[in-house]
């Protein structure tokens, strides 16, 4: 593999590292600032610590076996990039208290909809079967995080408005 696709790569991967831990931190933030429903929202982040940890994983095994690893046709870095910047948006209108759970939810749902965890295994490409498992671990993810998130909205008793 060429240098520039290993860098690349490795680019491609730290900023899925950096999405997956930016929406853990969001859920951690909602799970403090909605403690009526903190168990399901530190749930979401949990998961979201080891899907970056299986990312982590991925990146360590780039750097043993970089021959196994090629950068997809859709290599999305600059949307990666504009999805951590919501992510921490939300994040700083949670903090300052401008972020009703309602709108949390919305935002959360949204997110795990259009979430590049889908699209993950087309920007970093791999022949290795267990690194392919662990793709499509993240790719399924993102619908059970709906369904999750979907479920909660539904639950919730007359969310403030806003």
């Amino acid at each position: 593999m060429y240098d520039t696709t290993v860098n690349e790569v490795r680019e491609a991967l730290n900023l899925m590292i950096e999405a997956e831990h930016a929406i853990e931190k969001f859920y951690s933030a909602c799970a403090a600032r909605f403690p009526e429903n903190q168990k399901f929202w530190l749930g979401l982040g949990k998961e979201e610590s080891a899907h970056a940890a299986l990312l982590i994983g991925m990146a360590q095994a780039l750097s043993k076996k970089p021959d196994a690893f090629s950068i997809g046709k859709m290599s999305p870095l600059t949307a990666i990039q504009a999805a951590v910047g919501r992510i921490y948006a939300s994040l700083a209108k949670l903090n300052a208290g401008s972020l009703t759970e309602k709108n949390a939810l919305l935002f959360a749902y949204e997110f795990e909809s259009t979430t590049l965890e889908r699209e993950y295994w087309e920007v970093v490409q791999t022949n290795n079967p267990d690194l392919l498992a662990a793709f499509l671990k993240l790719r399924n993810a993102g619908g059970d995080h709906r369904d999750q998130i979907r479920k909660q909205m539904q639950e919730t008793k007359r969310p403030e408005n806003g």
